[in-house]
């Protein structure tokens, strides 16, 4: 594959990626302190497989597309989008750091379980910053089920993400 159509492809597939976060943002289940979602699975899995640019690109797009078209009553908020970046930056440095010390591009399970758990738990932090900002220490009674969520939500991203990884890595053209 020729290099502009491999920018093709993955400009591409990342607006297909941007596509899917959004409709899994908007499905997901939000109140104030609490909001229960698998969008930031599309995140890591679009900075796996399109690297840390494009993984940020679609990670802004989503929380970008997701206020502009369905906005909640909420604020916008710099911090949660910065948190947010991350969740799709932080999945494509680890395979370009994979690439880099094994040569190839497959994570191993503990490599991919740390991403996942870094990425979220990065984000997770900088969200509960923005809610201490937004409401004081109000945020602490909800602050449990959130955790509680994302530490169940981690072995299910994890099968998730391997799955579709493992299944779509060898028609991706990241070698060409």
């Amino acid at each position: 594959m020729s290099k502009s159509h491999r920018l093709i492809f993955n400009i591409s597939l990342a607006a297909v990626l941007t596509s899917i976060g959004v409709v899994f943002k908007v499905l997901s289940f939000t109140t104030p302190f609490v909001r229960i979602t698998f969008f930031d699975t599309i995140l890591i899995f679009s900075g796996l497989i399109l690297g840390p640019i494009l993984g940020l690109a679609v990670s802004f797009s989503v929380d970008v597309l997701d206020f502009i078209l369905f906005s909640k009553g909420f604020a916008f908020s710099y911090i949660i989008l910065f948190g947010t970046m991350l969740t799709g930056l932080i999945p494509g440095l680890f395979v370009i750091i994979n690439k880099k010390l094994t040569g190839n591009y497959i994570l191993s399970n503990i490599v991919l379980f740390i991403t996942i758990i870094l990425s979220t738990t990065t984000a997770f932090l900088i969200t509960t910053y923005q809610m201490y900002l937004w409401y004081g220490m109000g945020f602490i009674a909800d602050l449990p089920f959130r955790l509680i969520f994302t530490i169940v939500k981690w072995p299910i991203q994890f099968y998730l993400i391997k799955i579709i990884y493992n299944k779509f890595l060898d028609k991706l053209p990241l070698n060409d």
